[in-house]
Parts: C-alpha cells; structure tokens; sequence
C-alpha cells in the first residue's frame, strides 16, 4: 500500500507540473506577449521532461496497467492511449526542434505549440473518461 501512495503522489506531482508549464506555455505564446526564443526553449524543454514523467508513472504500473487488468475490455482503449503517448511526444520532439532553429518566436512556432497544448488537454479529456468508465464499472455504476 505504501508503494501505491508513493506512486500516486509521484503522479499526482508530475501532473501538478505538467500542468504548470501548459498554463505557462499558453501564456507565453500569446500574440501580445514578447516572447524570447531561448526562453520558450526552456519552457519546452521543462514541459517535455515533465510530459515523459507523467506519461511513466501513468504507464509502467501505473493506472493505466491497473485498469487493463481490472477490465480487460479497456485494453484496446489503453492501448490507444499509451500511442498516443508516444505521438505527443514525438510532436514535442518536433517543436522543441522547430524552436531549436528557430530565430524568434513567430506566428508559426506559436500555432505549433497551441495546436499541441490542444491535443495533449484533449488526450487527458480521453483518459480521464477511461478512468471514470473503470471506476463506474467497478463500483456498478448503472445497474
């Protein structure tokens, strides 16, 4: 059970921090704001490390393992997820790179980074209704 908390409060810090740099991110790349390219490296470079940790904890015996295991009938759902993970990732890689090169923050750079903001809140939308699908399940929501 210890483990379990430790695990738990380790994901929840992680999400905390994700968190933290998309609300940070969002900001930044606003039109009005003067933004520093070396700065919003950081900020990438910040968000990515924090994306990898969450992504972990939630995958190697982490809830999503936990949730296929208690409903085998997830498991093709969490399998999309957890690819899902791996093509936010990739798509990070590839702004981080687009910003490596970059020489200011554009127009450009500034939709790459929303559109990805964007995507990633939608994927947590997407676990977070498999989560409460299990937990319905489990608990016999709906009988």
């Amino acid at each position: 059970m210890k483990t379990e908390h430790v695990h738990a409060h380790a994901l929840n810090q992680a999400h905390n921090d994700l968190l933290r740099d998309l609300r940070g991110l969002g900001h930044f790349i606003q039109p009005a704001e003067e933004a520093s390219i070396v700065e919003l490296r950081n900020r990438l470079a910040a968000t990515y490390t924090h994306v990898c940790d969450q992504f972990c904890l939630e995958e190697q015996g982490g809830y999503l393992d936990d949730i296929q295991v208690s409903e085998p009938r997830l498991q093709r759902t969490i399998g999309e997820l957890s690819e899902d993970h791996r093509k936010l990732l990739d798509a990070l890689t590839q702004i981080r790179d687009d910003a490596a090169v970059a020489r200011s923050v554009d127009d450009v750079l500034r939709h790459k980074v929303r559109a990805w903001i964007d995507r990633f809140l939608q994927h947590e939308t997407r676990e977070n209704d498999v989560i409460q699908d299990a937990v319905d399940s489990d608990c016999g929501a709906g009988d």
